[in-house]
């Protein structure tokens, strides 16, 4: 047998169909190589193919592999988007860690993402099709995710565009759909809106924050840094909505309501409470023991798939003490000390993006409404190469009943 296989061959060695010998190279199980006369073309060493065999064999069998598979373990889809790394996410081969800290614009790593290039300077995107006035039509205190909701349901019935599958016309519709989601927090908030401003600028008007250049690199930061992680549930949703043929603002609008759970985006919500609740006390170690006392796990804290720690939380901290001096919390080391020795693990990207928030000066809620606008370009993203590979995603049930 040669020392290299092709795609095909490999798939048929290790018995596993394309899309998954695709994704163990996303999960890093697996090494991909250029072809020597076509660089599209991959190939796998033997020697790789043997490891990774091996492993698979040494696994249980086929049902505990099935059981495991849709909680953090086998990868299910292929994608040349994002791979999850130890240093972090990898944006189309580009470090989510050199794209924040190089200043690059969200919308431009959102046109990575999406189109595989990335523009040298920021992309002027559309204006949304018209403002929409969501201060009548929802109640006043309303969650940012569920006016997002709204406001992309909305959106998607005033867009002529919508049901247009051609690539140019969804890349139209993906950049209204975050300007016009963006602007509807403006709008629902009464705050000033910003004609032809950037996300970031957009965002900052929703949140009444006092303008600065430090802030609108920080809130590009947080949103560059989130946009996109690969299968997280709400990016799946999106995926299985595509793969039906659903137009794009009913994709975001499933991976947004999947967005809203407690285990989700919610988390963020409750890493904001968490760190009003030290606040008020200053000590981290305190509260941290009252809720383990109460047998309440502390949010914010441990990610699967960074056993070593998520790098992006300590990315988010770099971004917040660019901001200002006393941005960040002086607790802040005690905190990440106090979970480690409680056996929490390193904190994760929830935390940081509530304690970025907080360095900024945005209410509790900013820190998942910075998710929330950051993701969308992941999960459009997801939706246009679902759409490309063109299969229905429609996972097996294994039946364990009598």
């Amino acid at each position: 047998m040669p020392d290299f296989l092709g795609s095909q061959e490999a798939a048929r060695y290790l018995d596993v169909q394309p899309a998954t010998l695709y994704a163990y190279v996303s999960r890093g199980l697996l090494d991909s190589l250029p072809g020597p006369e076509d660089g599209r073309r991959r190939r796998y060493r033997k020697s790789d193919l043997d490891r990774l065999k091996r492993r698979s064999d040494a696994h249980a069998g086929e049902g505990a592999a099935a059981a495991s598979a849709l909680d953090w373990g086998a990868p299910s889809l292929e994608t040349e988007l994002t791979r999850v790394a130890p240093e972090g996410p990898v944006y189309r081969g580009v470090p989510v860690g050199d794209l924040v800290r190089e200043g690059a614009p969200f919308e431009a790593v959102a046109e990575l993402l999406w189109t595989g290039s990335l523009p040298a300077v920021r992309p002027r995107w559309p204006d949304a099709l018209d403002s929409l006035d969501l201060g009548v039509r929802m109640p006043a205190p309303a969650w940012p995710v569920d006016v997002l909701r709204v406001a992309v349901t909305l959106a998607g019935l005033e867009d002529p565009a919508r049901f247009s599958l051609s690539e140019d016309a969804e890349l139209l519709v993906a950049r209204r759909l975050i300007v016009g989601g963006t602007r509807a927090l403006v709008a629902h908030r009464g705050r000033v809106d910003v004609e032809g401003g950037s996300v970031a600028c957009l965002v900052e008007s929703a949140f009444g924050l006092v303008s600065s250049e430090a802030k609108h690199r920080a809130i590009d930061a947080a949103l560059v840094a989130i946009a996109d992680h690969e299968l997280n549930a709400s990016t799946f949703a999106a995926r299985v909505a595509a793969s039906t043929g659903a137009d794009s603002y009913a994709c975001v609008s499933a991976a947004l309501s999947t967005f809203t759970g407690g285990k989700h985006g919610g988390a963020c919500d409750r890493c904001a409470a968490l760190l009003v609740e030290i606040a008020r006390s200053g000590l981290p170690r305190s509260v941290l023991a009252a809720r383990m006392r109460r047998g309440e796990q502390p949010p914010g804290f441990g990610h699967p798939l960074y056993p070593e720690g998520d790098p992006r939380f300590r990315l988010l901290v770099e971004v917040a003490e660019g901001v200002g001096r006393g941005r960040v919390p002086a607790w802040l080391d005690e905190l990440v000390a106090t979970g480690a020795e409680m056996g929490l693990g390193e904190p994760n990207s929830d935390m940081g993006l509530a304690l970025l928030a907080r360095a900024l000066g945005m209410p509790p809620e900013g820190a998942v409404t910075l998710f929330a606008v950051g993701r969308m370009a992941g999960w459009l993203a997801h939706v246009h190469e679902q759409r490309r590979q063109g299969f229905l995603v429609r996972p097996r049930a294994r039946y364990v009943g009598a």
